[in-house]
């Protein structure tokens, strides 16, 4: 990905989150909750994309790019696959 087309993904998810602001008065619903963490988790795997981009380290880039991947395609279907994605991006790696 070019840094320009992860530049744009970062701000569309932005755009997601801003709208999904976490108001006391008006607390977010179940659903609305767990949208919330997979943008979230999508987000951080985006910044370890451009920050493996900017470092030039191949390996990490495609991890990077592959949980986002997983975390896209998967993260709100499949709560299981969302979770060991998570623990994932929290540093459990074995790989």
């Amino acid at each position: 990905m070019s840094p320009e087309e992860l530049q744009k993904l970062v701000d569309e998810i932005s755009g997601e989150l801003a709208k999904l602001a976490d108001d006391p008065e008006k607390p977010l619903g179940r659903a609305d909750r767990k949208h919330r963490l997979v943008l979230l988790a999508r987000k951080e795997a985006l910044e370890r994309v451009k920050t493996a981009v900017a470092e030039g380290n191949v390996i990490k880039e495609t991890q990077a790019s592959l949980d986002y991947g997983l975390l896209t395609e998967y993260g709100e279907r499949h709560p299981l696959i969302f979770n060991f994605m998570r623990a994932q991006t929290r540093g459990w790696r074995w790989w």
